[in-house]
């Protein structure tokens, strides 16, 4: 790549407001939105965030971030304990962490450092923010 170009990311938004495009190209007045659009919109929100989805997407904040706060959570995001004692020396950690606005934080440990896992995430999680 050269020097003065940038890689363009896709737009992962581009798909969704296709659809609400063209639902609102042929809707009747006063019709609501379809839940599968709805669907595809919190789907967004969680993984970049309500206020940028809502103004990707043409939708109202509040009607969003109701629907959102009225979903569970994905089953794929949960909390897993696990006990630190059981981290023997020698052994590897990956740690993956990401909130709803799209902060992300990946850590690798390998060997004693694993035993100083708490504190690390601790740190960088919060220090992030």
């Amino acid at each position: 790549m050269s020097r003065g170009s940038k890689q363009r990311k896709a737009d992962p938004f581009t798909a969704t407001r296709r659809k609400l495009e063209r639902w609102r190209d042929r809707r009747s007045p006063g019709q609501r939105i379809p839940e599968a659009l709805w669907a595809a919109a919190l789907s967004l929100a969680r993984e970049h965030g309500t206020s940028k989805t809502a103004l990707s997407l043409r939708l109202d904040y509040y009607s969003l971030k109701k629907r959102l706060e009225a979903t569970p959570a994905e089953e794929s995001a949960e909390f897993v304990e696990v006990p630190l004692g059981a981290l023997l020396s020698g052994s590897e950690c990956i740690v993956e962490l990401a909130d709803g606005q799209g902060a992300r934080l990946r850590i690798e440990l390998k060997g004693q450092a694993t035993s100083e896992l708490a504190s690390v995430v601790l740190s960088l999680w919060k220090g992030s923010r």
